[in-house]
């Protein structure tokens, strides 16, 4: 399956510039096998260390986003047939979600996956399509109004203050019906970036969009997921 922009498996791209980083002791003491406590600066990406398992399950997503994709899709398909589907997972690893989508769903669905590294497990995909970027650029490989599903699990909140330009620059490729799927930090932060990147999406256009937040109360912390559904 072709895998879409620059740059070799297991890399960044290689247009993302480097830069020092000054890492917390524990980290560089087991990734360097520094003593403890150690304090240095080392060459690195800006986060690499920063993401979570690439290897999650569709069902593993779906509880952390407390969102069943599998059925969100399934009423999609009924919506728009006998058009595919267009599924985009945002921050997908290693690929393991969206190959189950597309296993699942068959011709029912077009899939795409996109992430800042790329993996071997990639080139060997028959059913996904995968884009190797980051994420100011994702949105040249997406046509407005295309995507039915985009979905990111511990991958989009991870912009922080970069959260809105972002955003905005996907909402208008939802599709009318279509729906973005994200789970986010902090309330206070991410209700006000979520209003600013839509202001920021609309100006100028016709588009219209919901918003729904889902606060979910785990054992150690409130965690919450953004609903971002286009109506126009």
């Amino acid at each position: 399956m072709h895998i879409y922009g620059k740059g070799r498996k297991g890399k960044f791209p290689k247009y993302l510039d480097r830069q020092k980083i000054k890492r917390e002791p524990q980290q560089i003491a087991r990734k360097w096998r520094g003593k403890p406590g150690e304090t240095r600066k080392v060459r690195a990406y800006v986060c690499q260390d920063a993401w979570g398992p690439e290897n999650n399950s569709l069902q593993a997503i779906n509880q952390s986003l407390h969102y069943s994709l599998s059925k969100s899709i399934r009423k999609r398909i009924t919506e728009i047939r006998p058009r595919p589907v267009v599924v985009l997972d945002w921050g997908c690893g290693r690929g393991v979600a969206t190959e189950e989508i597309a296993k699942k769903f068959g011709r029912a669905v077009r899939v795409y996956g996109f992430a800042d590294i790329a993996h071997d497990e990639w080139a060997k995909s028959r059913n996904v399509k995968y884009i190797h970027g980051v994420a100011e650029d994702l949105s040249r490989y997406l046509k407005n109004g295309s995507v039915d599903l985009l979905y990111s699990h511990t991958g989009l909140w991870h912009l922080s203050n970069e959260f809105p330009a972002n955003l905005a620059k996907l909402l208008p490729k939802l599709a009318v019906g279509g729906k973005l799927v994200t789970d986010i930090g902090n309330l206070e932060y991410f209700t006000g970036w979520t209003q600013k990147a839509i202001e920021l999406a609309c100006k100028g256009t016709e588009l219209k969009f919901k918003t729904t937040i889902k606060t979910h109360k785990t054992e150690r912390l409130l965690s919450s997921t953004l609903i971002i559904e286009r109506e126009k």
